[in-house]
């Protein structure tokens, strides 16, 4: 291996959380969490997330990478996103397009409203131009993660548009009042509500099944009764979901989101 940590000021040799492109793996993602005892190694899309123990040496950093770096390779994913994929979304899909017109020089987002295709409320086309190319692969992670942020960036907008009024009415039938409503990303929660009744939703709902997103929207709403993971509060949550609560979470956990 030729360089694993970005250069380091002065005499620095405990590792911080940072950014940088190893010359084997690629894109690695440092992140430093007080709480783990280990270092942790697993693929977020393209790019590598390693966490480790706070205060940890670099000397340690850079002989966890001599020693797994080949078993880490050996579980790297294949590229995700490719031209002519079509996502599939509960009330939009997206549909990824490389052109080569030199008009394209960048990528750019279309949506489509009026008389839309495939019978969904939305159609939304990512273009890739050679612009981005030129110097990449598609399957290259840095193409990839600009598809994955352009994807997210129309799953936020479609969230707002047509999940947030459907969790709108899913409230009022159930006679809950949350305090507001608001749509972030979030690789880890899928929802989440403050102590003061404020529910945030994760576009990422918008590329579940309708049950699924369903039951999100109504986990968050049972802590408007319960901040907590009570056995109240499954109660209340599979009372909303028709005594399918456990069924439903399993299905989230285990579904294959197209995002990273």
């Amino acid at each position: 291996m030729n360089q694993s940590l970005p250069s380091l000021p002065g005499t620095m040799q405990i590792v911080r959380s940072c950014h940088y492109t190893h010359p084997d793996i690629g894109p690695i993602t440092v992140r430093v969490n007080a709480n783990s005892r280990h270092v942790r190694a697993r693929w977020v899309g393209p790019e590598v997330l390693i966490t480790i123990p706070r205060n940890y040496p670099a000397e340690n950093y850079e002989q966890f990478l001599r020693d797994f770096a080949d078993k880490i390779m050996s579980h790297k994913p294949q590229a995700r996103f490719y031209d002519g994929q079509i996502i599939d979304g509960n009330y939009a899909d997206f549909e990824i397009r490389v052109s080569d017109s030199r008009i394209t020089h960048g990528s750019y987002l279309k949506r489509i409203d009026t008389n839309p295709l495939r019978g969904k409320e939305r159609n939304y086309i990512i273009n890739i131009g050679p612009g981005v190319l030129d110097r990449m692969a598609l399957t290259d992670p840095r193409a990839q993660n600009i598809i994955n942020k352009l994807l997210i960036h129309c799953a936020i907008s479609a969230t707002g548009d047509f999940l947030v009024p459907r969790a709108r009415r899913m409230a009022a039938e159930i006679e809950r009042s949350p305090l507001g409503w608001n749509v972030k990303d979030s690789r880890t929660r899928l929802g989440s509500c403050s102590s003061n009744g404020f529910i945030t939703l994760s576009p990422r709902l918008i590329f579940l099944p309708f049950d699924l997103a369903d039951y999100i929207i109504f986990h968050e709403l049972a802590h408007l009764s319960e901040m907590n993971h009570s056995a109240a509060f499954h109660q209340v949550c599979d009372t909303y979901c028709n005594g399918l609560e456990s069924e439903l979470r399993a299905r989230v956990k285990a579904f294959d989101f197209p995002v990273f």
